[in-house]
C-alpha cells in the first residue's frame, strides 16, 4: 500500500493493472540504467496470469523482452518484438522455447513456461551461458 501511495495509485493493498504497470515500469527505468554485471535480480515471480494468443500488457512486454534477449544467445529460438502484444511471432518464439527445452509445446505461457523463460533469461544474462546443459531438455 506504501507503493500506491508514495506512486499516487488508488490504494487497494492489490497487485493491479495499474499497480503492477508502476511497478514494472519503475524497476526498468532503473535497470536500464546499470551495467548488467551491477545486477542482480531476485526471481520474477509468476504474475499468476496465463499468457496466449491476443493477451496484452507489461508481462507479455516481460516475455518478449526475455524471449529476444534469449533468442539473441541461442540458435533455434526467435527473437519476440517487445510491443506487449502477444501476437503469431511471440507464439512462435514461445513454441520453440518450449521445444527447445523439452516443455510441452503449446504456444502458451503457464506458470511452468514463465518460470523457465526467467530461469533461462537469468542464467544466460548473470550466471553461467556456457552450462545449459543443467537444464532440462537443452539442446
Amino acid at each position: 500500500m506504501e507503493f500506491q501511495k508514495t506512486f499516487n495509485l488508488p490504494i487497494t493493498g492489490l497487485l493491479d493493472e495499474q499497480t503492477w504497470n508502476t511497478m514494472y515500469n519503475s524497476v526498468t527505468g532503473i535497470l536500464d540504467t546499470l551495467p548488467s554485471t551491477a545486477i542482480a535480480l531476485p526471481a520474477l515471480l509468476w504474475p499468476g496470469i496465463t499468457y496466449e494468443l491476443g493477451s496484452e500488457g507489461p508481462g507479455v512486454y516481460m516475455i518478449q523482452q526475455y524471449l529476444s534477449y534469449i533468442a539473441s544467445v541461442l540458435e533455434g529460438i526467435p527473437p519476440a518484438e517487445p510491443d506487449g502484444v502477444y501476437g503469431p511471432q511471440t507464439e512462435q518464439a514461445v513454441r520453440q522455447f518450449q521445444e527447445y527445452f523439452g516443455i510441452d509445446v503449446t504456444g502458451v505461457v503457464d506458470h511452468y513456461t514463465w518460470d523457465r523463460i526467467v530461469l533461462i533469461y537469468r542464467n544466460l544474462r548473470f550466471g553461467n551461458p556456457g552450462n545449459m546443459s543443467q537444464f532440462s531438455g537443452a539442446q
